[in-house]
């Protein structure tokens, strides 16, 4: 079902002139003004498609879980990382990302001291396992940014 909801979401940011207007507005919300798109009502717009989304996903899933207060924040924090080492604006960028983030932490936990024998009761580890791998992305997108300038600084 995921597969099915982000590929048709590419398509629609993508390949279609309404996606086209929605990323202009999420990338400069002031062009688009000039070319009389309504920004305000294509923001509230992507509120509402990624509100219905999250609320079918937590449909899905609440049948076979259990569901309380607070749940999901390691995961929220966990696909925020794969955004950001995959690279903001950027979703094939972001599946790798997330690729990345998933084998970090099946590396951690079935090759590495596993947390709980290292005394470690809650997921602050492996978050911050996930977390070390930022800075090194930004370093290595850096210096692909500075070897494709031709070693100048931007």
């Amino acid at each position: 079902m995921a597969i099915i909801s982000g590929g048709l979401l590419t398509w629609f940011l993508q390949f279609t002139a309404k996606g086209k207007m929605l990323r202009a507005v999420i990338h400069d919300p002031e062009a688009p003004l000039a070319m009389g798109i309504n920004a305000s009502r294509w923001k509230v717009s992507a509120f509402v498609v990624g509100s219905i989304r999250a609320a079918l996903g937590g449909a899905f899933t609440a049948p076979t879980i259990s569901v309380a207060p607070g749940m999901g924040v390691e995961v929220v924090v966990m696909m925020f990382a794969a955004v950001v080492i995959g690279g903001l604006g950027s979703i094939p960028g972001t599946i790798v990302g997330a690729l990345i983030v998933g084998f970090v932490r099946s590396l951690e936990e079935n090759l590495l001291i596993p947390a709980w024998a290292a005394g470690v009761t809650d997921a602050q580890k492996r978050l911050d396992d996930v977390y070390s791998l930022i800075p090194v992305a930004a370093d290595f997108r850096h210096r692909r940014a500075l070897q494709l300038s031709g070693g100048q600084q931007p």
